[in-house]
């Protein structure tokens, strides 16, 4: 009897001590994850995106307000804009999808980027309601 009870014991310990391991693993992961997205958004690349996507979104797009879709353009100074515009839009987005599905910490990136999120958020207003208000594309960021 003492021998089942120590190796149900033994049992018990091994599966808490793995799902102790699992779980700390898991909340790792998550945090790198957050930090990962904290330092692209920081990268050179992303904040010459985010000066380039800021100017036309405040400066060039209210003078003339059209869908997402017809942002895109064959000409290459038109391209780059759309590019970092929807560069920074998707990067906004995924932050939805990595949430539900746990990827990241929810609380670390708050502390981290909603003081620049609230700031895009609002910059993107506009083109999220022209957007919004065109039903011949709605993109999944919508």
């Amino acid at each position: 009897m003492e021998v089942v009870v120590s190796l149900a014991l033994a049992a018990a310990g091994a599966v808490m001590g793995a799902a102790a391991s699992r779980y700390f693993n898991r909340r790792r992961e998550q945090v790198q994850a957050t930090l990962d997205l904290y330092l692209d958004y920081h990268s050179p690349e992303m904040a010459r995106a985010r000066r380039v996507a800021w100017h036309f979104l405040r400066v060039e797009y209210p003078k003339n307000p059209r869908p997402f879709y017809k942002l895109w353009s064959d000409s290459d100074e038109a391209a780059a804009e759309y590019d970092d515009v929807a560069r920074l839009i998707y990067y906004w987005y995924m932050f939805g999808p990595l949430g539900d599905e746990r990827a990241i910490s929810k609380p670390l990136a708050r502390k981290l980027l909603q003081y620049p999120f609230g700031l895009w958020l609002d910059g993107m207003r506009l083109l999220y309601e022209t957007t919004a208000a065109d039903p011949a594309d709605q993109p999944e960021w919508l």
